[in-house]
């Protein structure tokens, strides 16, 4: 039997980036935009350089929570897998340059429901 977790993704600044990369990708392709792809690797390789961790089943079980479609969950589960083993990723600049600063912020005026 497998426990439910919660908060599903523990750190709540990462859970603010999954929440910005909800809203900024297109829900019907998931990751297999070149553009939704690099902003959320963008996003991940930020939050890792900042010290933030993430596991890729938390991020997985957390897009599904949000709606994400399970191809789509499971490619960013797939990404945050290659990022966090070190896997040098190509990304545009999308994102602003102090978005970790923004994450935190959101995650700090969150309330603990929305976690």
């Amino acid at each position: 039997m497998i426990e439910a977790k919660t908060p599903v993704v523990s750190d709540p600044v990462v859970l603010e980036a999954l929440k910005t990369f909800t809203n900024m990708i297109n829900s019907s392709t998931g990751l297999s935009h070149s553009s939704d792809r690099s902003s959320v690797t963008e996003g991940l390789t930020k939050l890792k350089a900042a010290g933030h961790h993430f596991f890729p089943d938390d991020l997985l079980a957390g897009a599904l929570r949000l709606n994400w479609k399970g191809n789509a969950a499971v490619e960013l589960g797939e990404l945050a897998i290659e990022i966090n083993a070190g896997k040098q990723k190509r990304f545009r600049k999308m994102l602003r340059p102090d978005i970790v600063e923004v994450w935190r912020a959101e995650a700090s005026s969150a309330a603990p429901s929305d976690q």
